[in-house]
């Protein structure tokens, strides 16, 4: 049974994130701004995620007029797993875009029917993923440490040296879980890649979340028994 359970969050990687998951599946968000007393509504997609600006650029679905959205705006995110609610205030607005600070911290409604379990950054949670190079004969495997697991999809961690060696859209086969061997092994398509810092016996270390979507219909029943 599917559960809504609210919750915040001021975790800026889990920020990123959820944008990039809302915005990779074009989800759509509701803006409004109040407004003698009434409400001003506008519904609008993710056009770009600027990490060195540190903002958001949205473009609305139907022309809106940029002197009515020019204060602090109410959000509404709506994702596939996840939707968020935040207030922000606009930078810059137009007919055809507007934009505005990536929040420090949100609500999040998690919408899973079945909770993501986290993991503490450790050598020891292994995944094994491969993927097929492009004019390769075979799959190329690499052993990852596991971030988070759900009966919907996953994340994994990549050093910097790793970086471009798994890429958004790329599909990947997952044969190994910690210690079990998967038979027949689970295919997942990638999400995002974003960069991030984990914290690992007190040292901070550089590297690359990469969050990727089963597509495979047995993998509900194999990951269960990660889950219990």
């Amino acid at each position: 049974m599917e559960k809504n359970i609210l919750r915040a969050t001021s975790d800026h990687v889990e920020i990123l994130t959820i944008f990039k998951d809302i915005q990779s599946s074009n989800s759509e968000i509701l803006i409004w701004q109040k407004e003698d007393g009434g409400r001003t509504l506008a519904h609008c997609l993710i056009k770009r995620i600027d990490q060195k600006l540190g903002t958001i650029v949205l473009h609305p679905k139907e022309r809106i007029f940029e002197e009515t959205f020019n204060k602090r705006l109410s959000l509404y995110f709506k994702g596939t797993e996840q939707s968020i609610l935040f207030k922000e205030q606009i930078h810059f607005a137009s007919a055809q875009m507007l934009v505005l600070n990536i929040p420090r911290e949100i609500r999040i409604i998690d919408k899973r029917g079945n909770p993501r379990t986290h993991y503490k950054f450790d050598d020891n949670n292994q995944i094994f993923i491969s993927k097929f190079e492009e004019g390769a004969e075979h799959a190329r495997q690499y052993e990852l440490v596991l971030l988070d697991l759900s009966h919907g999809g996953f994340s994994f961690n990549l050093t910097t040296q790793q970086s471009g060696a798994i890429k958004k859209g790329d599909i990947i086969l997952v044969s190994r879980i910690f210690e079990t061997e998967i038979q027949n092994p689970l295919s997942a398509v990638v999400k995002y890649t974003t960069h991030t810092n984990c914290r690992s016996n007190g040292i901070i270390r550089k590297g690359i979340k990469v969050g990727a979507q089963f597509n495979d219909p047995s993998a509900k029943a194999v990951i269960s028994k990660f889950l219990d």
